[in-house]
């Protein structure tokens, strides 16, 4: 069995296994830590509808990996924030890559 197969049955972010394009929102969230992603900024980065980001959040909140939160600033506008699940989560996907890349050297 590959190393990955193996990595996703044996970690606990197994279940946790994101699309193409909440991976993208997930990443855009958590590798850009002093700008405040907005569903907005979202969209207009990825070149992708508010309603699919409104999606792809959705489904990030119901595993605990992002949070929104309105804009202080503007009350029309929503803030998707980190979670310490889903810094974990990073720690884990990070640790993951090191391996795979580590073996692909070898």
């Amino acid at each position: 069995m590959s190393s990955w197969r193996q990595w996703f049955q044996a970690s606990p972010a197994a279940p946790l296994i994101l699309l193409r394009g909440q991976l993208a929102i997930f990443l855009k969230i958590y590798l850009e830590p002093g700008t405040e992603q907005t569903v907005r900024g979202l969209a207009a980065a990825l070149n992708v509808s508010k309603p699919a980001i409104t999606r792809a959040l959705d489904r990030l909140e119901a595993f605990n990996l992002a949070r929104r939160e309105a804009d202080r600033n503007d009350r029309r506008s929503v803030i998707a924030r980190r979670t310490t699940t889903g810094s974990a989560y990073l720690r884990t996907l990070a640790d993951y890559l090191t391996k795979a890349s580590k073996q692909e050297k070898k």
